[in-house]
């Protein structure tokens, strides 16, 4: 016994440097290793509840097993730490303690070539990284289907946080997987990450998975992404703030980030707020599966330039909205959303800046009731099949073609409040109504609205309520300028 240990306690006091050689010690269940003026080195050390007590480097070139009992844990424990040194590092947990884990600034190369999962973080623990995590290229065809860099399996309670980088393999190693993820969270919850950057995944740079629950992401920068930068395929109440994801989307979904619950799996109460995707194949994706189910999602302030695809794609969700929203400076041929099959869409402060835009159906939108508000929408062309249901104010629309609906089927159900059209409108309505709007017409439209009846006979004509409506037009003849062949309407002239 000496002062300041307990008088229960055995002790093994290293005062200089044990060189196992190649051999294993295993520690007597719960002892304590002081460390002084030496270390252990070259060998396998296995810990039974063991504590260990230290100032500086404890090991070199040593194998930790067994179970510990180390609360702060660092990477200067390791004489020269390097990426070999990692698999040491996260053997010092205990799920049963809050453990902290330091590694200090520098580059450690890891492998995965014998394990998929690179660096397992176990419950209560905080990872803080300062350095640069890099994978050395994947040359085991037995790990094609995947790596985690950083796995979050099973746990509980987990915070990574830092200024450190993780950076996959995607650059050099010739297997072009799919799954290879820079973190994986999988049937965890109470999961925090923020402050570090992501790239050169081969798959996603963070994929939330299986029954996760309470996951925060924030302050993260995701780059140069294979399939993903984020993707959400089963969890609930999850939290992304203040993210920027870039350069990413060679297999598909491409998304900057993607919510595609697996088979049998839901997702619900996701909320991704300050978000700047740029130079992404596809910004943002969606899609529940038949047995899946998605609902509660929002994105708030985002923006989105330069995508290659498309802008925003979202199927089969519950409800989704989307608030303060701007797109601009994308791919002439970006599609700007195609939304189908959803049964709540809302838009609110919306902004669509894409006046050379040649997309062939910028616009795809089938859902069963959308809400749009406090919108601004400039592209050549708004184009969108069974549109219905919907609820348009205070929207401005910017657009040399506005065609709501093919030949043979009708646009229902429909109000537009206090909304500006410049540029012709076209549609083959039932049951819409438009008040309070401004119409703005230049010398080469043919009509300013031209409403026609559908082929389908099958769908019952209960037209138009056209009433209340301004006229704003350098040229005023009054035979081009309304047409609407539409029974049981109600419409009144300009003012």
């Amino acid at each position: 016994h000496a002062e300041g240990y307990p008088a229960a306690e055995m002790r093994y006091i290293i005062n200089s440097d044990i060189d196992l050689q190649g051999k294993i010690m295993q520690i007597p269940d719960g002892c304590t290793l002081v460390f002084k003026k030496g270390i252990i080195k070259n060998g396998t050390i296995i810990g039974q509840n063991t504590k260990i007590r230290y100032n500086g480097n404890c090991f070199e070139n040593i194998d930790i097993k067994g179970s510990w009992i180390v609360p702060v844990i660092k990477s200067s424990m390791f004489r020269d730490f390097s990426g070999k040194d990692i698999q040491s590092i996260v053997n010092l947990q205990n799920p049963h303690i809050i453990n902290e884990i330091y590694i200090d600034k520098g580059n450690y190369w890891l492998e995965s070539a014998s394990k998929r999962d690179v660096l397992s973080l176990t419950s209560n623990t905080l990872l803080y990284l300062d350095g640069n995590l890099f994978l050395l290229p994947q040359t085991n065809l037995n790990f094609s289907n995947g790596y985690y860099i950083i796995s979050i399996k099973d746990a509980q309670n987990v915070k990574i946080k830092g200024n450190g980088v993780v950076k996959g393999d995607q650059m050099e190693t010739k297997i072009n997987s799919e799954y290879g993820h820079g973190i994986f969270i999988h049937n965890s919850r109470g999961i925090d990450i923020s402050g570090i950057t992501i790239s050169d995944v081969n798959g996603d740079g963070i994929d939330v998975s299986f029954g996760a629950k309470d996951v925060y992401i924030h302050d993260v920068c995701i780059d140069n992404y294979r399939r993903n930068g984020i993707s959400i395929t089963d969890g609930d109440n999850i939290k992304i703030d203040h993210i920027r994801v870039s350069n990413g989307g060679k297999t598909s979904p491409f998304a900057a980030i993607d919510v595609e619950p697996n088979d049998g799996c839901s997702v619900s109460s996701v909320l991704v707020k300050d978000m700047k995707v740029e130079n992404c194949r596809v910004a943002i994706s969606g899609y529940a599966k038949e047995g899946s189910k998605v609902c509660d999602v929002t994105y708030s302030n985002i923006s989105i330039s330069g995508a290659i695809k498309e802008c925003i794609i979202s199927s089969c969700f519950q409800s989704i909205s989307f608030k303060n929203v701007e797109v601009a400076n994308i791919d002439k041929a970006a599609a700007i959303m195609r939304l189908i099959g959803n049964k709540q869409v809302v838009f609110e402060d919306l902004k669509v800046d894409v006046p050379d835009n040649v997309a062939k159906y910028p616009f795809y939108l089938n859902n069963e009731y959308l809400t749009m508000r406090h919108s601004v929408l400039t592209c050549p062309q708004l184009f969108s099949w069974h549109f219905s249901n919907a609820i348009l104010e205070d929207c401005k629309f910017k657009f040399k073609s506005f065609v709501w609906t093919a030949k043979n089927i009708s646009s229902s159900n429909l109000t537009f409040n206090r909304c500006v059209f410049d540029g012709p409108l076209m549609m083959r309505p039932q049951n819409v109504v438009i008040r309070n709007s401004v119409f703005r017409r230049n010398k080469d439209m043919l009509y300013v609205v031209d409403f026609q009846e559908s082929d389908n006979f099958n769908v019952e004509k209960t037209g138009v309520i056209f009433e209340n409506n301004k006229l704003e037009a350098d040229i005023l003849e009054k035979s081009n300028l309304f047409r609407c062949n539409v029974r049981n309407s109600i419409v009144t002239d300009f003012h």
